[in-house]
């Protein structure tokens, strides 16, 4: 068998191929690219290696028009596709956090689409997919207020030095030491057989 990855992230694909190298497996292919710009033909070679068994999107649904790429992936599937997203919200979507972060100029800071839409846009595309539920608890961990000053103002685009330097007296406001932001959020899976008729 072989498995193709589409992964637009410079990082993740050179983890991939690092450990591609290490395994020294001949049947994984990485693709940089985001799925929309994906040439269904030229990058995933259908007409020469026939259609996917499986079709995995996992936490990668950030797209303008999803019912288009969920086609697109139904294309090139003859199996089960397996879409994975998120159902509830992490601590730094939390309404006083987001605020927070929003008068400070936090360029990106807006909770994104959650399971129920995803799965009502399925619906309206006469996909009636299985669904699983789980939690998963992602913490994400920094030694001191200042850490994490910079790592949240890097993740939401928070340059202004004035404006990191409130960021981090929010953050010393709400800890002491030790940051930890609790990444427990709801999580769902949906999967469906693609009909070949």
């Amino acid at each position: 068998r072989d498995v193709v990855c589409v992964e637009p992230s410079l990082g993740m694909c050179t983890i991939m191929n690092e450990r591609i190298a290490e395994e020294n497996l001949s049947n994984v292919t990485v693709v940089r690219k985001k799925w929309e710009d994906v040439d269904l033909e030229k990058d995933l070679k259908i007409d020469e290696n026939g259609l996917f068994d499986v079709v995995a999107a996992s936490y990668s649904l950030s797209m303008t028009d999803i019912a288009e790429q969920i086609r697109r992936m139904e294309k090139v599937c003859r199996g089960r596709i397996f879409l994975f997203w998120f159902a509830g919200e992490y601590e730094w979507e939390n309404k006083e956090f987001g605020e927070f972060l929003r008068s400070i100029g936090a360029a990106d800071f807006y909770p994104g689409p959650k399971a129920d839409l995803l799965y009502g846009v399925l619906c309206r595309m006469g996909i009636y997919p299985d669904v699983r539920t789980y939690s998963l608890n992602m913490p994400d961990e920094y030694p001191s207020a200042d850490v994490a000053a910079e790592k949240i103002g890097q993740r939401h685009a928070v340059s202004d030095p004035a404006n990191r330097e409130k960021l981090r007296d929010w953050i010393n406001s709400h800890f002491e030491g030790k940051v930890t932001l609790h990444g427990r959020s709801g999580r769902v899976c949906m999967f469906w057989d693609v009909n070949k008729d």
